[in-house]
C-alpha cells in the first residue's frame, strides 16, 4: 500500500474515533442532563431596580443532574411555568450578569407585606394544625375557600342507659378563606413548597368564628378536616345547611 493511502487511512480512522468519543460523550451527557433551571440569555443583563425582566429575556438552562440537590433551593426552575409568570415583568433586587442562572434572591420582595394588610376588616387570622388527609392530600393553598369538619363526641350521651358515648360529625364552618399554608402566602411560595407539604394552615375568620374553632379543637375526637370547595363563588344562591352524621344517620344511609 503507497504511503499516501496508509496516511488517508489513518486520517480517516482518527476522525472516526474522535467522533465516536465525542458522540458518546453527548451521550453520557444527555444521561446526566436533567436538570432545567431559568437564565438570562448570553446578550441580557439585569440592572437592580431599573431592568423590567421580560418573558424574551429568559431562556432555558439544563444542568447535570449533580448539581441540582445544591441549585434547588436557590435557582429558579423551569417547571412548572409559575415560576417563569411570577418573575415576568419584575425588576431585579440585584444586578444579575448576562447568561446568569436566576436566583429567588434576585426577586426577593425587600420587604413581605404584613399578614394583617391581607385580613379584611373585623376578621381574624387563625392557624391550625392539619396533614394531608385533612387538607385534600396539600391541595389546599392560599387563597382556597373550605368548608371545616369535625366529629365531636355528644357528652350527653354519657348518661343514657347505656353509657355509651355518641359521636356526630358536623360542618363547623363554611366558605372559609385560606390565607396561608405554612409560611407560603402566595401560588408561586405554595409551589416552592413542592413534596414538603405543610404542617398548619392560617384561616381568616369572625371573632366568632375563631372562638368557636379554638374550641372544637379541644373537643374534636380526631383532626379537623377542610373540604376544598369549587374555584367559582356560590353567589346569592342559598346553600342548603349539610346534615349532621351520628350513628343512627349513618346507619340509616348505609344500608344495603
Amino acid at each position: 500500500m503507497k504511503p499516501v493511502y496508509r496516511h488517508i487511512i489513518a486520517g480517516v480512522l482518527a476522525v472516526l474515533v474522535i467522533f465516536s468519543g465525542w458522540m458518546w460523550t453527548r451521550m453520557y451527557e444527555d444521561r446526566l442532563t436533567s436538570a432545567k433551571f431559568l437564565r438570562l440569555k448570553p446578550d441580557v443583563q439585569l440592572v437592580a431596580g431599573e431592568t423590567v425582566l421580560k418573558d424574551d429575556m429568559i431562556e432555558i438552562a439544563e444542568l447535570p443532574e449533580r448539581f441540582a440537590e445544591g441549585l434547588k433551593a436557590l435557582a429558579i426552575p423551569a417547571s412548572p411555568s409559575t415560576y417563569r409568570t411570577a418573575i415576568t415583568g419584575k425588576k431585579a433586587t440585584k444586578d444579575v450578569p448576562p447568561g446568569s442562572l436566576l436566583f429567588f434572591q434576585h426577586f426577593a420582595r425587600e420587604e413581605d407585606p404584613d399578614l394583617a394588610a391581607e385580613i379584611s376588616p373585623g376578621n381574624r387570622a387563625l392557624t391550625v394544625s392539619v396533614g394531608a388527609q385533612s387538607t385534600v392530600g396539600f391541595f389546599v393553598r392560599p387563597g382556597s375557600r373550605v368548608d371545616l369538619i369535625g366529629t365531636v363526641l355528644d357528652p350527653k350521651s354519657a348518661n343514657s342507659v347505656t353509657g355509651q358515648l355518641d359521636m356526630v360529625t358536623r360542618v363547623l364552618l363554611s366558605d372559609v378563606k385560606v390565607l396561608a399554608v405554612g409560611a407560603a402566602r402566595s401560588y408561586a411560595e405554595y409551589q416552592r413548597l413542592g413534596d414538603r407539604g405543610y404542617s398548619t394552615v392560617t384561616l381568616e375568620l369572625s371573632p366568632n368564628d375563631a372562638n368557636l374553632v379554638t374550641f372544637a379543637q379541644q373537643q374534636l375526637a380526631g383532626p379537623m378536616t377542610m373540604v376544598l370547595r369549587g374555584g367559582e363563588a356560590d353567589g346569592d344562591q342559598a346553600e342548603p345547611v349539610p346534615q349532621g352524621v351520628d350513628w343512627s344517620v349513618f346507619d340509616e344511609r348505609t344500608k344495603g
